[in-house]
This record gives C-alpha cells, structure tokens and sequence, in this order.
C-alpha cells in the first residue's frame, strides 16, 4: 500500500485488493500517531504502536512524561521518551534503625504503574559516635519497608556529616510505596536529614 510522502498516510493502489474496513483502519492508525500528541493523567488504554503520550503526573509542577506505546516490548509496552523527575523531600531530621534493621525516613512515594523505574536519592548523613571513633551509616531505597539495591555507605570520625547521594534503577509493582531508609551499624549513633527522592520511568505497563 502505497502512502504519502510527509505523513506517510496509507491509501490502496488500483493493484491492492478491496478491503475498506482495512484501508480504514490502516489511515486511522496512522493519523492517531502523527496527529497531535494527546495528554492525560491515565495512559490510554487501547494505544497502537509507536503512540507517543503526554503523562501528566503533577500539573501545578508541571511535571508530565513523555511516553511511547512500543508493541514489540515484551512486559512494559510503554517507554519513557523524556520529561523532568518529580521531586520529593522531607527536612525533618529523623533517627535510623540499626543494622540490619532499616527505618523509613521518607519521603514516600507511591509507584502509579508497574515497570522499570529510575530513582536518585540523597541525604544528610551525621555521624554522633562510633566504635574507635568511626561512626557508619547506610541509607537505601525501600520498597514496602524492604531495603534492597546499591545503597549509600557513610563511614567517618564521629561528630561529622556530609551530602551523599546515589542513582538506581529497580523493578516496581504498581501501589508500593518507595521511600528512603537508613540503618546504623551497630554502636554507631547518627541521624539523616534533607532527604529527597526524584524519579521517572522508564518503561512501565499499563496496569
């Protein structure tokens, strides 16, 4: 079938066989992709191949993803084309467990959908006291309270502090909750504070 040559529109060729509800849905599938790129809170829900969308996911942030409905993908059909991270934090200082006993500290977050996602997250790490007079902490990303992934090592002479941040990527169900955690090493004493969290998809289902 031959097409046009901007828009790549399908049309039959007098050699193509008749088939209307074909060469129908053919245009219609073609025209859902180069007209313009619809937006929403919700994925649609029967896209066609190569679909791009708009994911609002916050408005008065103006924080929306831009997503591709990829057929071929095997589990999480659409794809993140580019947008900004949505950005959480929470200031309070707040007390870690103790190893191997992570509390959350936040901020939470709620997955939307489940897939492939990307996080960064960082903290305020302060070390009180510590055996020898070297204090460790640890902060990793929790999925429902479970600690997993690379993870954030702060090992220094008591009484000091520092910015540390990391950057992974993690397989999340849709309706966990993902939040930062820390742990100290047993003896040590310390607490974390300004923790953010930001993250994007990468691919997700449309679950």
């Amino acid at each position: 079938m031959p097409t046009t040559p901007n828009w790549l529109l399908p049309y039959p060729a007098l050699t193509d066989t008749p088939d209307v509800p074909r060469d129908m849905q053919a245009l219609a599938n073609r025209i859902e992709l180069v007209a313009p790129v619809l937006r929403g809170t919700s994925l649609p829900a029967t896209p066609v191949d190569g679909q791009l969308f708009e994911w609002v996911i916050d408005e008065t942030q103006g924080i929306q993803w831009l997503m591709r409905y990829n057929a071929a993908a095997a589990t999480y059909k659409w794809e993140f084309v580019g947008g900004p991270a949505k950005q959480e934090k929470s200031d309070p200082e707040a007390a870690p467990g103790t190893l191997p006993t992570y509390i959350a500290n936040g901020p939470p977050i709620t997955i939307p959908k489940s897939g492939q996602w990307a996080f960064e997250y960082g903290a305020m790490m302060f070390l009180g006291s510590g055996p020898g007079g070297i204090g460790a902490l640890l902060a990793s990303l929790l999925t429902n309270g479970v600690a997993g992934g690379r993870g954030l090592y702060y090992q220094h002479p008591n009484g000091t502090a520092s910015d540390c941040s990391t950057v992974e990527q993690r397989v999340v169900a849709k309706g966990a909750t993902v939040s930062v955690g820390a742990a100290l090493q047993s003896g040590s004493t310390g607490s974390t504070q300004y923790r953010w969290l930001r993250w994007h998809p990468i691919r997700v289902a449309n679950d």
